[in-house]
């Protein structure tokens, strides 16, 4: 399960890529602050729209806040829960 989560991690980072959101690659392997790499509101809500989009989940308003992305493990430990529930919901 480890595994699958670092490749969710892995998938998330390229979520972010893709909305301009480009972080170092020295950090990719550690825990590390999202806030310091967004650069505006626009950005932010765009990655979270393509979050939902990729993951076909709704990412619920405590998610949403700016501040949770103190913490990419923590950030990513929170979708990587709601995409296992979606799932296991689908079984």
């Amino acid at each position: 399960m480890e595994r699958q989560l670092e490749e969710f991690r892995m998938r998330l980072l390229d979520i972010f890529a893709d909305n301009g959101v480009i972080v170092d690659e020295n950090c990719r392997n550690q825990d590390f602050d999202l806030r310091e790499y967004v650069e505006d509101s626009i950005q932010f809500v765009s990655t979270l729209v393509e979050i939902e989009s990729q993951f076909e989940i709704e990412l619920p308003d405590e998610i949403l806040l700016f501040d949770n992305l103190a913490s990419f493990y923590a950030f990513s430990q929170s979708i990587w829960e709601l995409y296992q529930l979606k799932a296991s919901c689908i079984l």
